[in-house]
Parts: structure tokens; C-alpha cells; sequence
């Protein structure tokens, strides 16, 4: 597309509390037979080998998909998941449009910090140390 061509358009991102996404990644992966890590996300056993395999062998960070390498950022309003209806009104009355999100694939009564103890807890605080302080999470 282009910079110049992009820079015509409003641009969005959501970001979501690290410690509840890793989570979700894990309950997702582990359901989901047909995704591609479902095997391997099973063959670790539990959730603390898990977050220890993502810390140390596959750290995805959200700041890379809403930053420039250089600091800048590359998109136009930032939302959170932890605010995500009101957060998709504020695009809609942006770009003039009246919509409303559906409730898909929701976990029920799911409470990431019951997953964690201590040790993963800060393991994820570490890794995923940038995002947290960048998009203003905390445990």
C-alpha cells in the first residue's frame, strides 16, 4: 500500500493485558486441534511449561505490531481488549459508522489469574516487560 497511502486512512490496533493473552493463546491451542501449535502446546504438559516455552523460545511482543522500529507509532488510536466495546465505539463515531461487535468465541467465567503462580506471573512480567509498561498493564 504504501506510506503515503496509508497515512490516508484512520489505522487501529487492540492490545490486550499480557498475562490474561497468554492465557487465552494456551486455552485456544489447546482446544483448537487444527491450529498449527496445538500438538506442541499439548506435549508441554501445563501452563507453567507453557509460559516458560513462550518466555524463552517465542516471545511475541504487541508493540511490534503498533510501532515503528524507530519509536514512531504507525497506527492512529490504540484501543485495549479490556475496553474493546467502548473503545470500537470511539473508531465507529471516528470514521462515521454505526456498528456494534458480536460475541464470539468468548470464554466463560475464565480468570487468567488463576492460572499463574508466582514464578509464571513474574516470568511473564519480565518477558513481556516492554508491553507492560508501554500499554499501561499490571497483573
Amino acid at each position: 500500500m504504501g506510506e503515503e497511502e496509508y497515512s490516508k486512512y484512520f489505522s487501529f490496533a487492540f492490545v490486550r493485558n499480557p498475562w490474561d493473552w497468554q492465557v487465552s493463546l494456551y486455552t485456544y491451542m489447546l482446544k483448537k486441534e487444527s491450529h498449527a501449535q496445538h500438538e506442541l502446546i499439548k506435549s508441554l504438559g501445563s501452563f507453567e511449561d507453557y509460559i516458560a516455552w513462550r518466555c524463552e523460545h517465542e516471545a511475541r511482543f504487541q508493540k511490534d505490531f503498533v510501532y515503528a522500529p524507530d519509536g514512531s507509532l504507525i497506527v492512529d488510536f490504540v484501543g485495549k481488549y479490556e475496553s474493546l466495546q467502548e473503545d470500537f465505539d470511539t473508531i465507529c463515531k471516528k470514521i462515521s459508522i454505526d456498528a456494534k461487535l458480536p460475541w464470539l468465541n468468548v470464554s466463560k467465567d475464565r480468570n487468567y489469574k488463576q492460572y499463574y503462580d508466582e514464578k509464571t506471573k513474574n516470568m511473564v512480567a519480565e518477558t513481556f516487560k516492554a508491553d507492560i509498561e508501554l500499554f499501561g498493564y499490571e497483573f
